[in-house]
């Protein structure tokens, strides 16, 4: 293929292969770290309460100190929460379960943001 080219011609063709390819294999490794950015955030935790007991079937409201946005979810049997996809920022959470007091604390909401909110009895 290259028989024809002069041998200046040659390193030529050879360099902008080269420059090519570390063009391609820069853009892969950016789009990797921009991909990686993320403008959403999660909440996971355990409701417990003051022995560490957990606390099954509680709810978790949270709402954004800034914009007002509000999501609840229920805890499950084992007083464990998720909340994705939640904008980030400072949040206000409230538990409330039967028995217990409610509950209330703020939070930040980041890429892996993992707590346990306190439930304390009558």
């Amino acid at each position: 293929m290259l028989r024809n080219y002069s041998c200046v011609q040659q390193k030529e063709a050879r360099y902008r292969f080269v420059l090519v390819k570390l063009f391609f294999i820069f853009i892969l490794a950016f789009s990797r770290v921009a991909g990686g950015q993320t403008s959403s955030g999660r909440m996971v935790g355990t409701v417990a309460d003051s022995t560490g007991a957990v606390v099954p079937y509680a709810t978790v409201s949270v709402t954004n100190v800034s914009t007002g946005y509000s999501r609840k979810v229920e805890t499950g049997g084992a007083g464990e929460y998720v909340l994705d996809a939640l904008p980030i920022g400072a949040y206000t959470v409230q538990v409330k379960a039967a028995g217990f007091q409610s509950s209330q604390r703020t939070g930040w909401a980041q890429p892996a943001w993992r707590g346990t909110l306190a439930a304390t009895a009558w």
